[in-house]
């Protein structure tokens, strides 16, 4: 070993920060064939990259996608060390840069050419690495160009090349490089992150500090002549080479922190490594290879005699199988020498490149699954490629038995029979676990937890996606004698109204009202029924009906008189929405003489089940018209089965063959603060329009099925200084201009954003032309009728789509969408509908079970719909992901609209309000919305809304007071200058007591020591001083207090209790709290309505009251209200007051709802223990019990992976990690606010439901008085 020379030029560490120390290190990169791109990484995941420049404050954009799909998509900054400061203060994890530069995207593949060399030391103290650093420079004269604190203990290092060589000219030497310093291998990566210095990292509470800098360079000889110096002074062989595979098998495994080596053991197994030489190393692969086909022999001994070892005929199946092992998925490998690459099989990773997954042989035989994004470029063997393509992508690793039972499968199919065999013994277990989990890299290999429930997600949605294309497909079909089935390419043609029925199916802008309108010219002198969902949209179709002569009528506008004029058959379109459906409206229609257009047929087809009043009189219409006509976009094979149930005759269906649209989809993600995808999209709009507008767009399109977003979004772009329009139901008036000329309204009054909700989600065309659009799918209304509000806009070339997960476990009941068992479910429904003397129209059962299902499904998985949807009739969906650090923002807005709408419904027009109710009418004016709310508060909670209407009286009573008291006083700035100057005095005043207070204690020890008449007379006045004081002090105190007050009123919200209150009394769990005081407080006269409601109207099981009756009954008889025991998180036990479908407490309930067949019968759905559960986690939310849950670790019999320990090693114990559920007792749930009035909100409910008994008590003696016959009927028959 050789002896340490003085250095010739001494590292002086300068520990820049800040700016000053961004810009240093900026001076030292140099620019790769004149490229300054930088690629930055902040936190765990977010990239960003730009074009630096020596100044710090370069422009840098934000980037969306993952690996080679990857791209640029916004600027973020003009000044990149000013954000970099910003985010690394809110996000935990500190900044990184790529020091290889590479171009395009962060990714090996794209770095040809590199100048760095990067070092990381592990091991050893942050003074010890540094002077690991100087020894190296004094021994090799070579100084590094960087020295980079990790804001821990670690010092990052820098070795710069004189300029950019090909990457296969020196990776040999980085690697060299590493091994001196015995650091951490994965800087060799092309790709690794490295600390950016000055830069705060949040979780440490320290800076990223440069300790050095320096802009020497050395050319690789230079490089390996130092090199030769440092390895002689180590007493190791300085290899020509390092190549990949020795590399990879020997040092790389060596020196990662999961190795548990220290630094001397690390010193001495180099030193061994580099004696036997790439000779040795090559040997030692040959005879390890002869040695492993020996065993293969001996092997196949063994299982010939009937002794295998399991883990090792898994292993022997894995080699002999080779490439061979990968095929269970359509790769379309592409070999390449002895590698192939294709695409991934992981269904969540959608690469468009289909390259992305990659297979080679592995240096212990057998080959390996490698894909950059999914496996982090690391190898899975041909048993975890064949586990996690039978199960779900990143299953967790079977343990115990659940992995020999795995293991005989994978073997089975393998073709390896295998006899029965006593399980291996734990060690074997333990090996064979190690070599699934500690890999070849330092980065883990598992899925994080998040990323495992949205792949669940997927997984458990795609299990339902084939039968769904039923709910928006049409089967194929071949024309016959009773039904013609014709395709047609481009816009709709015009219909043949000779058939019985007429189907028409065209994607979004196809033209269909187009061609319905055209096709009725004909028949001018028929009267004409159009239905569409809403009233609102048909004033736009009833424009383009009077361009082609019609006469149209709105039945909404006057009721009775057009309602007369149909049943006398005049001619003309009579524009209806099915909640005009009523008995009294069309009961003595003759339909025979109508020709019924539905309009948006699936969405009619989806509402009308549960408008039970209006059910039988659409069904008969359908069935009895004279000709009807089905058009929408989604037409579907479920649309064409409803319609055949209740319609005979002949029937054609016009299909628009399908291409897929080239509309331009982004698919919107964002992370949360732990860089992982995030459930909720809260705040991100607000990013995303802050972006469109300093991009200067046009005009945009915002599409929202949820009316709280919607304002939300109006107020924000007009604050903005955006001119909006919004199209919702609490704007009747802008609604009456807009439906019928939107383009008009949109052109002249130069709109430049258009939000607008369900009220317009189908019938309505604008082809005002749009540069982007936003389209906000909060699970209200089905992922297909939101792809009609997308299609609303004909020329919008580019669509953001937001999807929020909101749970990563969804609550979804439907066990199955086949439709044999739906047929089952379907009979068995109307046995015990017609068993208990309900109304059961036989005809709606099937298509009632669908609806339910599908809606379940809906609700749970819109997300994973939605996204299926997209891909299914769109050319390109792309992800993107936006920022979503304006969280705490959005919900500050959404507190105060609700705030804000509550004020205005407490300061209606009650009367008004009361007068339209009874009066059966729609709002025409803005005000009128908010008047009707006020009178349906006042009927549904009258002590209530009288206390908040009388509480905001006397408020606006108490701030005019305020005012006329301050006007008095100067007005506003008159009073807080008066307030300034009390606040001056008060200070002055406590100061003057504080020294009074040190001069007592003074003259009280004076006249203590002489006794003094003096003294005492001057202690007498000093008190007399303080007391004076103390009194100016407490009445300034009370003038300022009096003054605040005053100024606190004028400002003050009015009745800001009473808005507190109504805000409560309008969420939705309110209204679920009533069916709980029904179940939980029973009322003869209730359950007897309810029976007597399902006899008289409709009663199938998706009608709202067999629900109620359902979940009652369910919740009575099995007394499920003790399940709800938790008070606080704290108190949580598993099994006991936490439940699982397999705790012993859900069993016990399960028996005994298999043992009361009336109960059974009402859920015919439920078919195991765990879909009993489900139902009980629905019953237990339909009667508004707050449920939490919890992962908890139980004991079990077989090892369990249980995390992993410091050095990264899978640690395994017997126990494992299960999700519970449980619920809190009523009054220990929800708010502060909600438990401060619940028995207040208990007593308003049980109020209402009396209320309600005595109004249903009248209509039922209204009812018998009307049906039953006068008084001495008899005498006037006789």
């Amino acid at each position: 070993m050789i002896a340490i020379a003085p250095p010739n030029n001494p590292l002086t560490l300068t520990s820049l920060t800040g700016l000053a120390a961004f810009r240093a290190f900026l001076s030292v990169l140099a620019a790769v064939d004149g490229s300054k791109e930088i690629w930055i990484k902040i936190g765990h995941n977010k990239f960003f990259v730009g074009d630096w420049n020596d100044s710090g404050n370069f422009e840098l954009f934000a980037t969306s996608g993952q690996g080679a799909e990857r791209r640029r998509t916004y600027k973020v900054t003009d000044k990149a060390f000013d954000y970099l400061c910003r985010k690394c203060r809110e996000l935990d994890g500190g900044v990184f840069y790529i020091s290889t530069q590479p171009q395009d995207n962060p990714l090996k593949e794209c770095v040809s050419k590199t100048d760095d060399i990067g070092i990381e030391i592990d091991q050893g103290s942050r003074e010890e690495q540094i002077a690991l650093y100087q020894r190296f420079s004094a021994v090799t004269a070579l100084n590094p160009a960087l020295l980079i604190t990790s804001g821990g203990k670690s010092v990052h290092g820098h070795f710069k090349f004189d300029r950019h060589y090909p990457v296969e000219q020196i990776q040999s030497i980085r690697r060299l490089m590493v091994l001196a310093f015995l650091a951490d291998p994965v800087t060799v990566r092309l790709h690794q992150p490295m600390r950016l210095p000055g830069f705060s990292r949040r979780e440490k509470g320290r800076e990223q500090e440069l300790l050095y800098y320096s802009h020497d360079r050395y050319t690789p000889d230079q490089i390996l002549a130092g090199l030769q110096k440092w390895f002689d002074y180590s007493g190791w062989n300085l290899p020509e080479e390092m190549p990949e595979d020795w590399w990879r098998d020997r040092f790389h495994s060596a020196l990662k922190t999961s190795a548990k080596l220290n630094e001397q053991q690390k010193h001495e197994f180099v030193r061994a490594e580099l004696a036997k030489g790439l000779v040795g190393y090559r040997k030692e692969i040959a005879d390890r290879a002869a040695a492993r086909e020996q065993k293969r022999i001996e092997l196949s001994k063994r299982v010939a005699v009937g002794n295998p070892n399991l883990i090792e005929l898994v292993q022997e199946a894995c080699d002999r199988l080779g490439s061979d092992a990968f095929t269970l998925y359509p790769h379309d490998w592409k070999f390449s020498g002895q590698k192939a690459r294709g695409r991934c099989c992981n269904p969540s990773h959608q690469s468009a490149s289909g390259t992305s997954a990659w297979i080679a042989p592995n240096p212990n035989g057998g080959w390996g699954y490698h894909c950059t994004a999914c496996t982090d470029d690391k190898p899975i063997d041909a048993f975890g490629y064949w586990l996690y393509n039978k199960r779900y992508w990143g299953c967790p690793y079977p343990s115990g038995k659940d992995w020999i039972e795995a293991a005989r499968e994978f073997l089975k199919d393998s073709g390896v029979e295998v006899p029965n065999s006593p399980a291996p013994h734990y060690q074997g277990f333990k090996t064979a676990c190690a070599a699934y989990q500690d890999d070849a890299d330092t980065e883990q290999a598992e899925q994080s937890k998040r990323d495992r429930l949205i792949n669940k997600r997927k997984l458990r949605f795609l299990q339902y996606w084939e039968s769904l294309k039923r709910d928006f497909l049409l089967p194929p079909l071949v024309s016959g004698n009773e039904i013609r089935f014709q395709s047609y390419q481009g816009f709709a043609p015009i219909i043949d109204l000779f058939w019985d029925t007429n189907c028409l199916q065209g994607w979004l802008g196809a033209g269909k009202t187009e061609s319905m309108l055209r096709s009725l010219i004909p028949f001018k002198d028929k009267p004409i029924v159009l239905v569409s969902p809403r009233n609102g949209l048909l004033r736009q179709t009833a424009q383009r009906a009077k361009k082609l002569g019609f006469n149209v009528y709105h039945y909404q506008d006057d009721p009775g008189k057009f309602r007369a004029m149909l049943e006398a058959g005049e001619p003309g379109i009579y524009c209806m929405a099915p909640d005009s459906f009523k008995p009294y409206a069309v009961g003595k229609l003759q339909w025979e003489d109508v020709i019924l257009i539905l309009d948006e047929f699936c969405g009619i087809r989806k509402e009308i089940l549960g408008k039970t009043a209006e059910l039988p009189q659409v069904t008969d219409a359908i069935a009895r018209c004279a000709s009807l006509i089905a058009v929408d976009a989604f037409l579907s094979e479920i649309d064409i089965r409803v319609i055949q149930k209740h319609r005979s005759g002949s029937m054609q269906i016009l299909n628009q063959e399908f291409k897929k649209s080239p509309v331009k989809i982004k698919w919107l993600e964002c992370r949360n603060k732990a860089g992982e995808i995030s459930f909720s999209h809260e705040g991100i709009y607000y990013s995303l329009l802050d972006r469109w507008i300093d991009e200067k767009l046009g005009r945009i399109a915002i599409a929202v099925d949820s009316i709280h977003t919607a304002k939300m979004l109006d107020r924000y772009l007009k604050s903005k200084g955006v001119k909006t329009w919004i199209v919702c139901s609490e704007t009747p008036q802008e609604n009456q201009s807009f439906m019928p000329e939107p383009d008009n309204v949109i052109e002249h009054g130069k709109i430049q954003a258009v939000i607008y909700t369900p009220t317009a989600q189908s019938g309505l065309d604008i082809q005002a032309k749009f540069d982007r659009g936003l389209l906000i799918c909060t699970g209200t209304l089905a992922p297909t009728q939101m792809l009609q509000m997308l299609g609303r806009c004909r020329q919008c070339p580019e669509w953001y789509v937001s999807a929020p997960r909101h749970s990563g476990n969804p609550e979804c009941v439907t066990p199955s969408l086949d439709s044999k068992k739906i047929r089952q479910w379907a009979e068995q429904i109307a046995q015990t509908l017609m068993d208990l003397g309900f109304n059961m129209p036989l005809e709606v059962q099937g298509w009632a079970v669908w609806e339910r299902l599908i809606r379940d499904i809906e609700k749970a998985f819109t997300s994973e719909y939605m996204r299926c949807l997209l891909d299914y009739f769109f050319e390109s969906v792309e992800t993107v992901e936006v920022e979503s650090d304006r969280v705490s923002e959005w919900r500050k807005d959404a507190q105060i609209l609700k705030s804000e709408d509550a004020e205005r419904t407490l300061k209606a027009n009650l009367q008004n309000g009361l007068r339209l109710i009874d009066e059966e009418k729609e709002p025409k004016l803005n005000s009128e919305v908010w008047d009707i709310k006020l009178a349906q508060f006042l009927v549904k909670y009258p002590n209530i809304a009288k206390k908040a209407i009388a509480d905001v009286e006397q408020s606006e009573v108490e701030v005019r007071q305020a005012n006329a008291e301050i006007d008095s006083l100067g007005g506003c700035d008159a009073i807080r200058g008066k307030l300034s100057e009390l606040a001056a005095n008060i200070e002055q005043l406590t100061d003057a007591i504080e020294i009074l207070d040190e001069r007592l204690d003074i003259l009280k020890r004076f006249y203590a020591e002489s006794d003094s008449p003096d003294d005492w007379q001057a202690l007498v006045d000093a008190r007399r001083e303080w007391f004076l004081l103390a009194n100016r002090r407490t009445n300034a105190f009370a003038e300022y207090a009096k003054l605040d007050r005053l100024l606190q009123s004028a400002r003050a919200e009015l009745g800001s209790a009473a808005i507190e209150l109504t805000k409560l009394f309008h969420s939705r769990r309110v209204e679920k709290l009533k069916n709980y005081i029904t179940a939980t407080e029973p009322n003869e006269q209730d359950d007897r309505d309810l029976l007597q409601y399902l006899r008289e109207r409709p009663a199938h099981y998706n009608v709202g009251n067999f629900k109620r009756l359902q979940n009652i009954k369910l919740f009575r008889v099995l007394n499920l209200g003790k399940l709800a025991s938790v008070s606080t998180v704290k108190e949580i036990e598993a099994d006991l007051n936490a439940f699982r479908a397999a705790s012993d407490a859900i069993a016990k309930l399960h028996r005994q709802f298999q043992a009361n067949s009336e109960l059974a019968r009402l859920f015919p759905l439920i078919d195991s223990q765990k879909s009993f559960f489900d139902h009980i986690k629905a019953c237990m939310s339909y009667l508004g019990y707050e449920k939490g849950g919890k992962s908890i670790r139980v004991e079990t019999e077989e090892l369990n992976p249980n995390g992993k320990d410091r050095h990264g090693k899978q640690r395994f114990s017997k126990s494992r990690s299960i999700y519970f559920v449980f619920w809190f007792l009523m009054e220990c749930s929800g708010s502060a606010y909600f438990r401060d009035n619940l028995e207040l909100i208990l007593q308003s409910i049980r109020d209402r439901l009396a209320a309600e008994r005595e109004e249903r008590a009248k209509q039922r003696e209204r009812k018998e008085r009307y049906e039953s016959p006068p008084p001495g009927w008899e005498a006037y028959v006789a």
